[in-house]
């Protein structure tokens, strides 16, 4: 049970100098970037995520996807080297704020007949202060390219570092620190409240600023953002955080299928059968 807790919290948490440019123009690029993205659809996805901490070893996570944008869909996979665990695959699909894995390790944890493990966020957050559905329009939920929210909150210390390929693709490149209170500001009146309450709260973990450097292509699509940070993660300690995150192939067809009622077992109730309830 200890393995399906490390493993299912670090795939939900992976589910950055110059000349000063035009303050103003970049500020806008950054701000309006998950606007683009969100317009665009959807996209593929591709994310490298390493975390060291006090009392975690270096733990790796290389996920590929694609996601829906306009109808919150996404599916996901995983390579992950978990403490406990080792090497490991993890497939996960996500609607809206309801992530569902399947994993090797998972399997013998599961009633005959299950093969996968039902997760919703909402539920989840509601128990720990966290309101995930004002989250989702900040960089919260289960689809990860959400974190492109963050970046309405942009501070004006941006700086244009100049022009560079990313792939094949020609991009500027920015270096920016994000502002969380200010990204909760900007979010949608009728959810700013509780965004505001729940960034207070994800705030109170954060040990340094949240520096971004970010590629936007000509169109302002963001085509790849790095981030260094440092959070205080409740039972875990200490954490350093390094993340890489490219999209391509805006536009792409997205088909998820949702694993029907009877092959899933909702994550609490897993716990409470396994007694760690």
């Amino acid at each position: 049970m200890r393995k399906l807790l490390v493993g299912i919290s670090i795939a939900l948490f992976v589910s950055a100098c110059g000349s000063p440019a035009e303050t103003e123009s970049a500020l806008d690029a950054l701000q309006s970037a998950a606007d683009k993205v969100e317009g665009a659809g959807s996209a593929r996805m591709a994310m490298s995520m390493s975390m060291a901490g006090e009392s975690l070893p270096v733990t790796e996570a290389n996920t590929t996807g694609v996601m829906d944008f306009e109808n919150k869909r996404g599916k996901m996979q995983m390579r992950m080297e978990l403490p406990l665990i080792g090497p490991t695959v993890m497939t996960m699909l996500n609607e809206g704020l309801v992530a569902y894995m399947k994993a090797p390790y998972l399997e013998e944890l599961l009633p005959p007949g299950v093969d996968w493990v039902r997760l919703d966020m909402q539920a989840l957050g509601n128990e720990s202060g966290f309101d995930f559905e004002a989250l989702t329009q900040l960089g919260g939920g289960t689809d990860p390219t959400q974190f492109l929210q963050y970046m309405r909150g942009a501070s004006d210390d941006v700086r244009e570092i100049g022009r560079e390929m990313v792939g094949d693709v020609m991009t500027t490149h920015y270096h920016a620190t994000l502002d969380l209170e200010r990204a909760a500001e900007n979010a949608p009146e009728e959810v700013r409240e509780a965004a505001r309450q729940s960034i207070e709260l994800l705030e109170s973990m954060l040990e340094s600023d949240m520096p971004v450097d970010v590629w936007l292509d000509d169109s302002g699509l963001m085509r790849k953002m790095t981030s260094q940070y440092t959070m205080n993660i409740p039972n875990a300690g200490r954490m350093d955080v390094d993340l890489t995150m490219s999209l391509w192939d805006f536009g792409v067809d997205v088909r998820v299928k949702i694993p029907p009622e009877g092959k899933t077992i909702d994550f609490q109730q897993l716990m409470e059968q396994s007694g760690s309830l």
